[in-house]
């Protein structure tokens, strides 16, 4: 797959997450769609050279899987905090997505620097 399609849908999906984060957490769907952006201007760069789209696929996948690791101590935390008789937070179809594709970006990201050389 090239690298101008994994770029095209990890805009789709990140901006996608990031507008149904903004409805719930304005500042987390803020970042999100920042991280959008990054995959965006990665799709623009690649026109001009290749390795602008790795390095852009890079940081954007690496930033995005953080905001998913991020989600998931968030509900992990939840859950501890039915010790003290908390309900724990639902989780919605952005939470999911979010740490679905975070993971896939995870792993993208993985790739991505096994693959890299610099010359």
């Amino acid at each position: 797959m090239s690298k101008r399609l994994v770029l095209f849908i990890m805009t789709i999906v990140s901006g996608s997450v990031a507008f149904m984060e903004i409805r719930t957490d304005l500042l987390f769907g803020s970042f999100l769609g920042i991280v959008s952006l990054i995959f965006l201007f990665g799709m623009m760069d690649s026109i001009v050279e290749e390795k602008l789209a790795t390095a852009h696929l890079m940081v954007g996948a690496f930033i995005f899987s953080i905001f998913a690791f991020f989600r998931i101590l968030e509900f992990a935390s939840s859950y501890l905090s039915m010790v003290l008789g908390e309900a724990p937070r639902e989780i919605t179809i952005s939470d999911t997505l979010l740490i679905v594709a975070g993971v896939l970006s995870f792993l993208i990201f993985l790739k991505e620097v096994k693959e890299f050389k610099i010359t």
